[in-house]
């Protein structure tokens, strides 16, 4: 839980209040609006230099009216609001309170300026109950809404995301990964229409508050609409390039981290800005080159599994080889020498046949030994010559315990059905060492792609891959070929080993 000391002041606000703090937004920048009314009202009675009595009437005309809009906002707001109350409640996801936050500023919009259009005309009437209303001052009221609107939306769109951010930042947390990528109004929109409205709102207020008391109102409309026509074209070209300007290299970032998700990091993004944008970018490219170093650093230990995976094998099959071209062929001349032996013996003396029966014995023995040590491991000629399913029962039935093999009858690459056979002779392995089971199962499973092998028994359990152990090696072996292995050993409940190939 993170300390108050560590959240912004937005943050602090939305922890206390939650979802009330989105749905009083709009209250607030009416409010605020409320605020620039009563300058324009000010203007009004500056120009026709209205009596107290005037004035008073005036508010009092005016004064239900806002109450009106801003209860209509609130309504409106709650409505809006209502996906996150029901979050908050425990009663919708994550997913549609996200929704309901992004969608609120369009939302906020729309609704708002519909209530601020009904009560536009409604307010010129109230106006018209005090003084007297031509087509000038219909001009002239109207530049005035028109700079408060402009005003409003300016202001209430890049407020929105302060007030917005803890909201989302908070349903953000309920998601397992990323959320959403709604985005809501997109950036360039943002500037391109709300900065000139700023400006030109900006300037309808100076102009207003600059009128003479009792000045021509025909001549103070043509003025407002001179000034709002400037301000206009001075502003919209410059926020469109500056808009321009700062959304090309974040179109570049967005590009860039399209080709990252997909794995490629061979293209970098153009680090053409001088400022933090650039900085940026720079930063981004850095980041690339790390994860293509990463990204080759693993292509190539995984080359060198298979390497070493594939060497692995060959020499076993020189072994293999090597046992029927070498120790073969020693062991039939100590046949014959046994058979030479078993010829000549009546005419041996005592201890001449001892000598040669002990010396014939330690022969075999030996023999016998070298034997052994090169049997272990070696890649079974019945593996090549009728696959997994027979070699898997010729194992099984060397096994100390009774193991029943359930294999399909399909073959498989050869290096796969090398890897699934050492998978399941290192697991028998391991279960006549460790395991004092009574029965166990060696299962091959084909589908989806996959191929997978598992080794399960009733022992004792408590195994684990660890560093130096024969199942360690198994898990570099499978690794080597894309795969997955697994080990599931809770003590006193036996041992369950799966090793998961992908099948090309």
């Amino acid at each position: 839980m993170e300390s108050d000391t560590t959240l912004d002041f937005s943050d602090r606000l939305y922890r206390r209040f939650g979802w009330r703090l989105v749905a009083a937004f709009a209250p607030v920048i009416w409010h605020i609006g409320g605020v620039i009314q009563a300058i324009l009202i000010y203007v009004v009675v500056r120009i026709y230099r209205l009596d107290a009595a005037q004035v008073l009437k005036l508010a009092l005309l005016l004064g239900p009216l806002f109450l009106v809009c801003v209860t209509a906002s609130v309504i409106s707001g709650v409505i809006v609001c209502r996906p996150l109350r029901r979050f908050a409640r425990g009663e919708a996801g994550p997913e549609e309170a996200w929704k309901s936050v992004v969608d609120f500023p369009l939302r906020f919009i729309k609704i708002n300026y519909s209530i601020a259009g009904l009560a536009t005309p409604v307010g010129l009437l109230c106006v018209a109950q005090v003084i007297s209303v031509d087509w000038a001052f219909i001009g002239l009221f109207g530049f005035g809404i028109l700079g408060l609107l402009l005003y409003q939306l300016a202001l209430g769109s890049f407020l929105v995301t302060v007030v917005m951010r803890p909201a989302l930042r908070s349903i953000a947390s309920y998601f397992d990964g990323p959320p959403p990528p709604d985005s809501g109004i997109r950036l360039l929109p943002r500037m391109v229409f709300i900065m000139p409205a700023l400006s030109v709102a900006t300037a309808i207020f100076g102009v207003g508050i600059g009128f003479d008391p009792g000045e021509d109102i025909g001549a103070a409309a043509w003025r407002m609409a001179i000034v709002t026509v400037v301000a206009s074209a001075a502003t919209i070209p410059v926020t469109m390039l500056f808009a321009r300007s700062v959304n090309l290299p974040i179109e570049d970032l967005l590009a860039g981290t399209k080709r990252v998700k997909v794995g490629d990091y061979s293209t970098p993004v153009p680090a053409l800005s001088t400022d933090e944008l650039g900085e940026l970018a720079r930063s981004f490219n850095e980041a690339m080159d790390g994860l293509a170093e990463r990204q080759q650093l693993a292509r190539e230990v995984r080359a060198s599994r298979s390497r070493i995976v594939a060497a692995a094998d060959e020499s076993r099959r020189k072994v293999e080889r090597n046992l029927h071209d070498g120790a073969q062929q020693h062991l039939v001349a100590l046949a014959l020498d046994l058979k030479f032996l078993e010829e000549t013996l009546p005419s041996m003396s005592t201890d001449d046949a001892v000598a040669a029966v002990r010396s014939a014995s330690g022969t075999v023995k030996a023999a016998l030994s070298e034997l052994r040590e090169l049997a272990r491991g070696l890649h079974p000629a019945v593996l090549t010559s009728d696959g997994l399913g027979p070699a898997l029962q010729q194992l099984a039935s060397r096994a100390k315990v009774p193991v029943t093999v359930t294999v399909p009858e399909a073959r498989f690459a050869q290096e796969l059905e090398t890897a699934v056979y050492f998978v399941a002779a290192e697991g028998l392995a391991n279960i006549a060492k460790y395991a004092h089971a009574s029965e166990a199962s060696v299962s091959v499973l084909d589908g989806n792609d996959r191929l997978v092998v598992e080794i399960a028994d009733n022992g004792v359990g408590g195994a684990s891959a660890s560093a130096g152990s024969g199942l360690s090696g198994l898990s570099d072996r499978v690794a080597a070929l894309e795969g997955r292995l697994t080990i599931d050993s809770p003590t006193g409940h036996g041992t369950r080993i799966r090793a998961d190939f992908p099948v090309a």
